[in-house]
């Protein structure tokens, strides 16, 4: 029995992945309306697991949105006003519990749903913030499962930096040899190991 079961969140538990992609591409659009909001969803893809600082910039580059976000809000930086118009989007679309159920991988949901019959503890380790993490569990009846979790607001870098997987382990009185971890991204996978 591994001393320790870790879930990623997004993209393992719940296709969040996928909503953030469209809250991404709406925030491009409203920049820039003659941006079509799929283009960008779709270049979301290869990001996945990177801080929102990181994929904010590497869209406003490729898509040529610095410029409009600062005629949008001269006074931040421009990566900034592009994360905060993506998180109205994506904020309104974890209020809507229907939504997230529609979205869940069932699989690994019934996994974590059971994860104390196959390890002495269980874990959530995710590079989303409290408030996200928080809005997830509670829609998808997940609140409770996890003896601890661990999100972007615990510690100082998120994936690929370790840091969520060492304090998942220090927070649990255990060490990572036996440790299993269910990542979706490479970034997570860098970090679990």
């Amino acid at each position: 029995m591994p001393s320790l079961l870790a879930f990623d969140l997004d993209g393992t538990l719940v296709q969040s992945e996928t909503l953030k992609a469209v809250s991404y591409g709406w925030a491009a659009h409203q920049l820039r309306p003659d941006l079509p909001a799929e283009r960008v969803a779709t270049a979301y893809g290869p990001l996945v697991g990177n801080s929102r600082e990181t994929i904010s910039r590497t869209l406003l580059e490729q898509f040529g949105l610095r410029e409009a976000a600062l005629a949008h809000d001269p006074d931040q930086e421009p990566w900034r006003t592009y994360v905060g118009l993506r998180l109205e989007r994506y904020r309104a679309m974890l209020a809507d519990g229907d939504l997230l159920r529609r979205h869940t991988h069932p699989e690994a949901l019934a996994l974590a749903r059971h994860a104390r019959r196959f390890s002495r503890h269980v874990a959530l380790v995710t590079t989303s913030e409290r408030w996200a993490a928080d809005a997830i569990l509670n829609a998808l009846g997940l609140q409770g499962r996890f003896d601890t979790v661990v999100t972007a607001d615990d510690v100082p870098e998120v994936k690929p930096d370790p840091a969520g997987y060492r304090l998942a382990l220090a927070r649990l009185g255990t060490d990572g040899p036996d440790a299993v971890a269910l990542e979706d991204s490479p970034a997570g996978v860098r970090a679990a190991l």
